[in-house]
């Protein structure tokens, strides 16, 4: 995982000296829900013409109504490719989509065995940015997510079957260069 940081710092870089002369941004930001569900995320970012991309790494404990019964520490590790579309002139608004990776594990309350599980889902996302003081910004976000990946898992006889669908209310702090 550090070494995929190291990549972004370069790529972003390398970005940093083409946007001062193209007059492009890139930025970082952070999911401010994660961070309640024990978890963390961040992001990197770059926008060029109403179109930015976004690499996301996170990780949270996912909360008991998406855990079955009798099954315990549920954690999720996700890695993430957005696209987003900002479809006016302010910058302000947008819709956009993405693939992402979740890496879970649980296990059962009474046995030490622990599921590893991958799915894949395919994301959609719209949202809004609040500007503040210089080159920060809110933007909550909700997301639509659609599962491809394993939707049963069976741990010691205790049955866990992973949604098709998700949805998330996501509020980002970030920093634009």
């Amino acid at each position: 995982m550090l070494r995929f940081i190291f990549a972004c710092f370069f790529f972003f870089f390398a970005l940093h000296v083409q946007a001062i002369e193209k007059k492009e941004t890139y930025g970082i930001q952070s999911n401010l829900s994660s961070w309640f569900l024990n978890g963390n995320n961040f992001a990197f970012w770059y926008q060029k013409y109403g179109q930015r991309y976004r690499v996301s790494i996170s990780s949270a404990d996912m909360p008991g109504y998406y855990t079955a019964q009798g099954l315990a520490n549920h954690t999720v590790n996700s890695y993430s490719f957005y696209w987003d579309h900002f479809r006016f002139e302010n910058n302000k608004l947008w819709l956009g989509g993405g693939l992402e990776i979740w890496e879970g594990q649980l296990r059962k309350e009474a046995v030490q065995e622990v599921k590893s599980y991958i799915n894949f889902n395919v994301i959609g996302t719209g949202g809004y940015l609040w500007n503040f003081h210089n080159s920060f910004y809110l933007a909550p976000e909700l997301t639509l997510s659609v599962n491809f990946g394993e939707k049963s898992h069976t741990i010691e006889n205790t049955a866990f079957n992973t949604q098709w669908v998700y949805v998330f209310a996501n509020l980002h702090l970030g920093w634009y260069f």
